[in-house]
C-alpha cells in the first residue's frame, strides 16, 4: 500500500481493486486505473552500427547539401535572401501580359462597363488612358484630382534577324512635374574644374570630386 500527502489531501493506493482518497472531512472511492511509464536517461540504440545503405544515404544527403551550398557565392546568397522578401517586377500589378491565358476570352466587351477579367486585355492610346483616368478621379467618383498614374512599359528589343543586336542607347528623359518618391537619393559628381564641383554641390550633389578619384571609387 502506498500513500502520499498533497495540499492537505491524503492519497492512498493499494493492490486491491479499489483506491481510496481521504480528506479530514470526506472519503471517496475511485476506480483503480494504473499506468506506468518508464523514463530512461539515455538511448541505448545510438551506439548501433549503421548499415551500408544508411551510410550511403547519409553520404548522398551530405553531398547534395554541399553542392547546393557551393552553387552560389556568399554575396549571392545574401542577395537571394533579400530578394525573397520582394516581388518581382514582372509579378507586380499590372503583371506581364500572357496572351495564352486570355485565348479563351472574348475580344471586345459589349458594354462600356464590364468585368476586366472576363475579357481580353484592352488597349488604349496614352491620351485615351489619361482621359479615362481623369474621369475616374472626378469629384463625383473618387474625388482625387492629384492621383498618380501607374505606368508599366515593356520594350520590344527583338530585331528582324536573331543574329542582329539592338544598338546601345542612352537618353535622359525630362520630367517637368516632379513627384515625391520618399527616397533619399545620393548624388556623387565628378568634374575637372573646381568651379564646376562647387556648382554641383550647390545644385544638390552630396560630394563633388575630381577625375583622379574615379578609379578609387
Amino acid at each position: 500500500m502506498l500513500s502520499s500527502i498533497s495540499n492537505g489531501i491524503i492519497w492512498a493506493a493499494c493492490s486491491s481493486n479499489k483506491a481510496v482518497i481521504g480528506h479530514p472531512e470526506f472519503c471517496l472511492l475511485l476506480p483503480s486505473i494504473y499506468s506506468l511509464q518508464q523514463y530512461r536517461g539515455r538511448k541505448r540504440n545510438l551506439k548501433r552500427a549503421l548499415t551500408k545503405q544508411e551510410r550511403q544515404e547519409r553520404r548522398l544527403k551530405r553531398e547534395a547539401k554541399e553542392a547546393e551550398r557551393k552553387k552560389y557565392t556568399f554575396m549571392q546568397r545574401i542577395q537571394i535572401s533579400r530578394m525573397k522578401h520582394m516581388t518581382s517586377i514582372s509579378e507586380q500589378f499590372p503583371g506581364r501580359l500572357n496572351p495564352a491565358k486570355e485565348a479563351h476570352l472574348p475580344d471586345k466587351p459589349t458594354t462600356n462597363i464590364f468585368i476586366r477579367s472576363a475579357y481580353k486585355t484592352q488597349y488604349y492610346s496614352v491620351s485615351e488612358a489619361l482621359q479615362m483616368h481623369r474621369e475616374m478621379q472626378q469629384p463625383s467618383i473618387y474625388n482625387n484630382p492629384n492621383a498618380r498614374v501607374r505606368l508599366r512599359m515593356e520594350l520590344n528589343m527583338t530585331t528582324e534577324r536573331k543574329t542582329k543586336m539592338v544598338a546601345d542607347s542612352e537618353e535622359l528623359v525630362p520630367i517637368p512635374y516632379p513627384f515625391k518618391h520618399n527616397e533619399k537619393r545620393t548624388i556623387l559628381a565628378f568634374a575637372y574644374e573646381q568651379h564646376n564641383r562647387d556648382a554641383a554641390v550647390e545644385a544638390g550633389a552630396e560630394i563633388a570630386l575630381g577625375p583622379d578619384m574615379i578609379k578609387k571609387v
